[in-house]
């Protein structure tokens, strides 16, 4: 079994953009304008409920509870109809959560972001977890998948989402320590960029079709 890692694009995006301002995709309300003035939360995933976005919500409700003010970027298809709008309203988020939709400007987001959140359920090596490492970001994730192993040691928490406490618990962390998520933002980029190089990516690949040819 020969395995050959995904390869993550390390054209750099400045922290310091221009701002940006995000319609919402789906529901009423304003838009959202970038930098914001609450620390931002972002989660990019298919919105399925393999993706865990309901025990996300669950968890942010529960902060709020606590009296933390945040804005969460939910990145991802999602139709008017799904069931989470409803879970939405009904914990009184709406001013604290923005359906963004389908994005091209994914880099521009993260530059954006304070913490990236992923609660997925099943994952193999996710794209979204290694560009959010990519942009130097602290992240709290699931323990399934490849990201538990990429963030467990110095990267950030791997908590089970449906655990609703202790993933906001996770969350309040770094919310309340910007030293802790710039160290933890600094740590998964330097193992991004030293695991997941296209130009090592490339030479692997072209090493085991030499390989076989032979």
């Amino acid at each position: 079994l020969h395995v050959i890692r995904t390869s993550v694009r390390f054209s750099d995006v400045s922290p310091e953009l221009r701002p940006m301002t995000l319609q919402r995709a789906v529901g009423d309300g304003p838009p959202v304008s970038l930098p914001a003035s609450v620390p931002v939360l972002t989660y990019v995933a298919n919105v399925r409920p393999i993706k865990g976005h309901v025990h996300l919500v669950a968890s942010l409700h529960e902060l709020r509870r606590r009296g933390r003010d945040f804005l969460c970027l939910l990145v991802g298809a999602v139709g008017p109809s799904d069931p989470i709008h409803q879970q939405v309203k009904r914990l009184g988020l709406d001013r604290h959560v923005l359906f963004a939709g389908v994005r091209s400007d994914v880099p521009e987001i993260l530059a954006h972001t304070d913490i990236f959140v992923f609660p997925s359920l099943m994952e193999g090596c996710p794209n979204a977890v290694l560009e959010a490492m990519r942009a130097r970001l602290p992240i709290v994730a699931s323990p399934w998948g490849d990201q538990a192993t990429l963030i467990r040691d110095g990267g950030g928490f791997v908590v089970d989402p449906r655990q609703t406490s202790q993933f906001a618990d996770a969350i309040e962390n770094l919310l309340d320590d910007s030293v802790l998520r710039e160290r933890l933002g600094e740590r998964n980029y330097a193992v991004v960029s030293s695991t997941f190089d296209p130009a090592a990516v490339h030479r692997q690949a072209l090493d085991l079709f030499t390989r076989m040819t032979e």
